[in-house]
């Protein structure tokens, strides 16, 4: 019996991991800012997902389960290595699949984008968890709150934060560009 579960969990496993496998290694790489490190605790948190698949209860909660372990999994590399430098996840221009489009759908061009993707990489790592679960993960803020080990209102409250950081950021540098462009025409 024991072999049964096990292998209808090596096939959901087999089946769902695919389907978030970018979304998780964008996850990751967002936490640590280094690619050496999100290749290993993606490898790690794949690893513990495979052999602790049997614990999951429910298969619809599998995204929210691999997030949590490898939320987890880059807290505990985190510690354990000494802080580097951390380069911005667009020096290297390489696309991890991170759309930062915010929920207003605004066509940015390429320098608003970049923009705001630094207001993002520069949230507080509580406040850019949620807004890369919400928008990027798309994940409700129930499955942010299992992910993240926080209340439901805590998950909402931190997005709204993060909300209005990153509007205030824009209309600043939306502000400046128009006094620019005003003092040369």
């Amino acid at each position: 019996m024991a072999n049964k579960n096990k292998s209808s969990g090596v096939k959901l496993f087999n089946e769902l991991m695919p389907l978030i496998y970018r979304e998780l290694y964008s996850f990751i790489y967002a936490i640590v800012r280094n690619k050496a490190m999100a290749d290993d605790i993606m490898q790690n948190t794949m690893m513990k997902a495979y052999n602790k698949i049997d614990d999951l209860r429910d298969p619809d909660k599998f995204k929210a389960w691999v997030f949590s372990i490898a939320k987890r999994e880059a807290i505990s590399a985190l510690r354990m290595h000494e802080r580097e430098t951390m380069t911005e996840m667009l020096d290297d221009n390489t696309d991890y699949g991170y759309d930062f489009a915010l929920p207003e759908n605004i066509i940015l061009d390429d320098e608003i984008k970049t923009y705001i993707a630094n207001i993002i990489n520069d949230l507080p790592p509580n406040y850019r968890e949620v807004i890369i679960l919400r928008y990027w993960s798309e994940l409700s803020f129930e499955e942010i709150a299992k992910v993240l080990n926080i209340n439901y209102n805590t998950a909402k409250s931190r997005h709204y934060r993060a909300k209005r950081i990153i509007h205030a950021e824009i209309v600043n540098y939306l502000k400046d560009e128009s006094e620019l462009k005003g003092e040369r025409g």
